[in-house]
């Protein structure tokens, strides 16, 4: 057998293997896409094996206040800083994500506002690769807020797009139908005796609230009282920093 040969068939046995030699993509080049890949899948599913280890929130960097880096429209900035923190123990700092994201062109220049895709391309570069990834669920294949506190659960970090004027003033009526304007990070789900859920601890860069009830965040997710939010919009954030479920036979 010739080298030529060899060396092609080690090359055939590496593709179908899954195996890639191939060098990183930029964030230019992320994928876009809104559903998850077969490997995300394969990770949504690991996720029923393991119990994960609390977000000590107290002990992390978080960026509890937007703006400070030259541009106003920064909350999907300060949810990428803040959870990326929380995922995986870094110090990440508005001003990091915005000279990211600004040098390759994934928000408007002029305010720093996200897209879904901006953000989930961010999350494809900066998220260890193999062992975490993020997801996003939107309009009717987005979560409700049972299934956001079942997600928390198991250890899924959400990003959860808002109708920041109404979160900041209290409600708004009658506007009829509008977009979610405001991206905060949920990371924990406050639960009853009786396992309902009574309510969310959240992250949010443009407030000084830290929990919202379950019957607010609906509000601000959904609409209520004459104002529809047509989008309503989450991105999960899952990995592997977790400990084995240990079972007590009780």
């Amino acid at each position: 057998m010739t080298g030529m040969t060899v060396a092609l068939l080690l090359c055939l046995a590496l593709t179908l293997a899954g195996c890639s030699t191939s060098a990183p993509h930029t964030a230019d080049e992320a994928d876009s896409s809104q559903s998850a890949s077969s490997e995300d899948k394969t990770a949504i599913e690991r996720y029923k094996m393991i119990v994960p280890l609390s977000w000590d929130v107290s002990s992390s960097y978080i960026v509890g206040e937007q703006g400070k880096a030259g541009l106003w429209g920064t909350c999907g900035e300060c949810v990428i800083a803040n959870t990326l923190n929380l995922v995986t123990d870094s110090a990440y700092t508005e001003a990091d994500i915005v000279d990211y994201v600004t040098q390759r062109k994934l928000c408007d220049p002029t305010s720093g506002g996200m897209t879904m895709d901006d953000m989930l391309a961010v999350y494809k570069q900066l998220l260890p690769r193999n062992s975490m990834a993020a997801h996003v669920s939107a309009w009717e294949d987005a979560p409700t807020i049972t299934a956001m506190a079942n997600l928390l659960d198991k250890g899924i970090i959400l990003n959860v797009s808002v109708y920041g004027e109404m979160m900041r003033e209290g409600g708004h009526t009658g506007e009829g139908d509008v977009y979610g304007s405001h991206w905060i990070v949920v990371h924990c789900a406050d639960r009853a005796a009786d396992g309902s859920v009574l309510g969310f601890w959240i992250i949010d860069s443009s407030s000084t609230i830290e929990y919202l009830t379950a019957e607010e965040l609906s509000n601000i997710y959904y609409g209520h009282d004459g104002t529809t939010i047509l989008d309503p919009s989450c991105i999960e954030v899952f990995g592997w920093k977790y400990r084995t479920l240990v079972t007590t036979g009780e």
